[in-house]
């Protein structure tokens, strides 16, 4: 993954350029790209089915376009976009959605027919505040309205909100509402909070790129890409960005993409055990769990931990490193040295300045880890490559091909085409244990163990061969991962 490939946010409207604003605003030095589906707007009145596949097209697209990172702006799209599986970080406003809102005593939430439908704020509101009152109102026409510019969009407006009395919030879960948030201001008394997830979406996005070590080091042009009406569209996205704007038309729609990002629902195959005593945390993590399809159970203390792990041997543990009861490295040092147990893979997650535990659980067998603070989203985007690694497992292989290199594990050979490169036995020992284990964080113990040397050879001796390998093959070879105080990754996107 290219660190100045652009960051991508897709909306099916003009909305998606509130997020984008906020990104643009928070990380100005960052490369982005705009994709607006004005063809087919708005998703919140079209069915699932027509939604997923609108999301597939969009995928297709922005794929071909290498970004880095694709934001979800549509609350729509965010409601079926956690069980698409593609090769690139998705985030969905979503979340950031979620970690808007306040406990407030009562809230309205107002939003497209498919989104209310969904239920999924409420829902995820009622799991972290019980004694909240919420309010779901669908609005069909709304969007619409914003994105034509109805002259009659304040009334349009009114007649939505009529039935919310004595209420503390409004939230707005459709990115286009921001754009008239006077009317809002207008409309509703002073008292009442009005909220919209655009400045926390970019501060989700801001956490992602500081786990990857992701920044762009160039600024380019950005980019914005529309189905239909470029000029409309070209005018209003000056007046939102405060710059001029100019769209190119494209084409979404392409045979046989429906086929290509498959669904995954894991629900009935994918059981947690997180053990986290913050109760905060844990209601987080639980609710983006289940919003991403898997099963969750939390459990604050670990000794009963790890009894529940040796009890219902689940599909994966998240383990935090400070428990009650038991250190989280002596629960994953029984975990791994526990026959029953040893291949349940371990997630730790562990807060700043505790690199040194990271270490100790990675060679005690953990399979990633995750510092504290996170985004539950990049959280649980590890756990789905994690459990992707253990269901294909370690074969042995004689070559394995990543980007277009050719790793020859028999004859100890790294090749390019027709180019051959000249490895160091230690070089090559270490790109070796990266490729076999990739996406994971692998310590420089752990990458000293497979280097044939002198014996007096130490941990950081491992930094040297990594510097060389990177001159070795050049500047567009960037898969390797430095993870800051613990190790090195080989990144999974090679592999794509």
């Amino acid at each position: 993954m290219c660190r100045d490939a652009p960051i991508a946010v897709f909306d099916s409207g003009i909305g998606g350029l509130t997020v984008f604003k906020a990104i643009k605003e928070l990380l100005p030095g960052e490369n982005l790209l705009c994709l607006a589906d004005l063809q087919r707007m708005p998703y919140g009145n079209r069915d699932c089915e027509s939604i997923i596949q609108y999301t597939k097209e969009a995928l297709h697209f922005l794929e071909k376009q290498n970004v880095k990172l694709i934001v979800f702006a549509c609350h729509t799209v965010s409601t079926v976009s956690s069980e698409l599986i593609c090769p690139i970080p998705m985030m969905n406003v979503l979340q950031a959605g979620i970690k808007t809102i306040s406990p407030y005593q009562k809230i309205a939430i107002l939003g497209t027919q498919r989104t209310i439908q969904s239920g999924i704020y409420e829902k995820s509101l009622h799991k972290l505040y019980p004694q909240m009152e919420i309010l779901s109102i669908p609005c069909p026409k709304l969007a619409l309205a914003i994105e034509t510019q109805n002259p009659q969009i304040e009334e349009v407006t009114k007649e939505y909100i009529k039935p919310l009395k004595n209420i503390d919030a409004v939230f707005l879960a459709c990115t286009h509402y921001p754009l008239i948030r006077p009317i809002f201001e207008k409309l509703f008394c002073q008292n009442v909070a009005i909220l919209d997830p655009s400045k926390r979406m970019a501060e989700e996005v801001k956490e992602f790129l500081i786990q990857n070590d992701l920044f762009s080091t160039v600024k380019l042009e950005d980019q914005f890409y529309v189905t239909g009406r470029e000029k409309e569209f070209a005018s209003k996205a000056s007046k939102i960005l405060g710059e001029k704007v100019q769209a190119k038309l494209v084409n979404l729609v392409e045979e046989n993409v429906s086929s290509k990002y498959k669904i995954e629902l894991m629900s009935s195959k994918a059981r947690i055990i997180m053990i986290e005593d913050e109760e905060d945390i844990a209601a987080l993590i639980k609710m983006q769990g289940e919003i991403s399809g898997y099963k969750v159970q939390v459990i604050g203390d670990g000794i009963e931990g790890y009894a529940a792990v040796v009890r219902d041997k689940p599909d994966l543990v998240i383990l935090d490193v400070m428990l009650p009861g038991e250190n989280g490295l002596d629960v994953c040092r029984k975990i791994k040295g526990n026959p029953e147990t040893k291949n349940i893979p371990v997630i730790i997650l562990s807060a700043r300045g505790e690199e040194i535990d990271v270490v100790l659980g990675l060679e005690l067998g953990a399979d990633d880890y995750v510092p504290k603070p996170f985004s539950p989203k990049v959280l649980f985007s590890r756990v789905k490559a994690v459990l992707r690694r253990g269901k294909e497992g370690e074969t042995p292989i004689s070559s394995v091909k990543f980007g277009d290199f050719i790793l020859d594990i028999e004859r100890y050979h790294l090749r390019l085409k027709d180019k051959s490169y000249p490895l160091t036995l230690s070089e090559f020992g270490i790109l070796r244990k990266l490729v076999s284990n990739r996406g994971k964080v692998l310590t420089r113990n752990q990458l000293l163990s497979d280097i044939c040397e002198d014996a007096g050879i130490v941990d950081r001796n491992i930094d040297v061969h990594i510097a060389s390998l990177r001159k070795k093959l050049g500047p567009t070879f960037d898969w390797i991962e430095t993870v800051r105080g613990v190790g090195y990754r080989f990144r999974e996107e090679a592999f794509n």
